[in-house]
């Protein structure tokens, strides 16, 4: 069983991290054996995110507060990095070339450049927190795509609505300078996940703003590709409300709806019908496969350093779209 270690224990790690290793070691696949924060309290104090976590203790697990000391003391196999945004290069970096297998949360990192470093780095080592890879309800969609069951895609649009993240440690999330905003941070799930069904676009556009209550508040965006275009809204200033993640995509012959977690498909012809799609815990999911492929010695096909790099150099086209009033501009 391989043994990992986090850096960062946040929100993001108190409410979906920990209960991916809880089920990883019951599979007998990956034990988390330490972490490592500058606050002591953060391995004390809960967080309110704005999804559903699971129980963030482990009784056995060691602590630290000095990273060099964690990996002096500990015997790791695999680093799980979840720390802000603008720390991803550095620490990614600095263990890829100490020789562990690394996984470091979404986004890559603020700029293509930094990613670039990053990709170059990997030897096959790393794996971006894309997790919406690995989640059923999307994964569902993927095939019937590749598989043509209801024809070509003529469009679609995808959204993903968030009550403003003011948990984050120093309120870094709302500092663009170190979340990217929310295109960088919340926007990049549904990027990630167009260019993993789609492919590439060949044009895109954006616009983007704020509101008296949240500055950077929402971003809407367009993905052209040829005969159809793909739509993508993404807002953290849904103050009080419930997370929303949906899509609702258009086939020549049906449309299939994510909604309220559940996908059902309106066939032109018969009726309609929800998916049957088998539960899983995409973070558990994502961090099971960089580990097997790591053990097996297999490529990362499915979520590869490289392609993450693309989906940065797209959120940083789309924030020079609305930067400049929603110019359409090449990707």
């Amino acid at each position: 069983m391989l043994k990992a270690g986090l850096i960062g224990f946040g929100g993001i790690v108190k409410g979906v991290h920990l209960p991916a290793y809880q089920a990883l070691e019951a599979a007998g696949k990956v034990k988390l054996v330490a972490a490592c924060d500058i606050r002591p309290e953060a391995f004390t104090e809960d967080v309110q995110l704005n999804i559903d976590g699971g129980d963030s203790r482990f009784a056995d697990l060691h602590t630290y507060t000095d990273l060099e000391e964690m990996l002096r003391n500990e015997e790791l196999d695999f680093i799980d990095i979840a720390v802000p945004t603008y720390l991803h290069k550095k620490y990614a970096v600095d263990m890829l070339n100490r020789g562990y297998l690394v996984m470091s949360e979404k986004p890559m990192a603020l700029t293509y450049d930094d990613c670039r470093e990053m990709a170059a780095a990997s030897n096959g080592r790393l794996m971006i927190g894309q997790c919406l890879r690995f989640c059923p309800e999307y994964l569902y969609l993927k095939k019937l795509i590749e598989d043509g069951t209801y024809g070509k895609v003529t469009g679609g649009s995808f959204r993903r609505l968030s009550a403003p993240p003011t948990w984050g440690w120093e309120n870094w999330f709302m500092d663009p300078s170190r979340s990217g905003g929310v295109i960088f941070d919340l926007h990049i799930h549904d990027l990630d996940i167009i260019r993993f069904l789609f492919g590439e676009p060949k044009t895109v556009s954006c616009t983007a703003g704020g509101h008296h209550i949240v500055e950077d508040a929402f971003a809407v965006s367009r993905m052209d590709y040829d005969g159809m275009s793909i739509y993508a809204e993404g807002r953290w200033d849904q103050v009080n409300m419930p997370f929303v993640a949906d899509y609702r995509v258009s086939f020549e012959k049906a449309n299939v709806v994510l909604e309220g977690g559940v996908v059902t498909v309106y066939p032109y012809e018969g009726d309609a019908f929800k998916a049957d799609i088998t539960p899983a815990d995409m973070y558990m999911k994502e961090i099971e496969y960089i580990t097997d492929i790591f053990v097996s010695g297999q490529p990362n096909l499915q979520n590869p350093p490289e392609s993450a790099a693309e989906s940065i150099r797209l959120a940083a086209t789309l924030k020079q779209s609305a930067d400049n009033g929603g110019q359409t501009l090449p990707f």
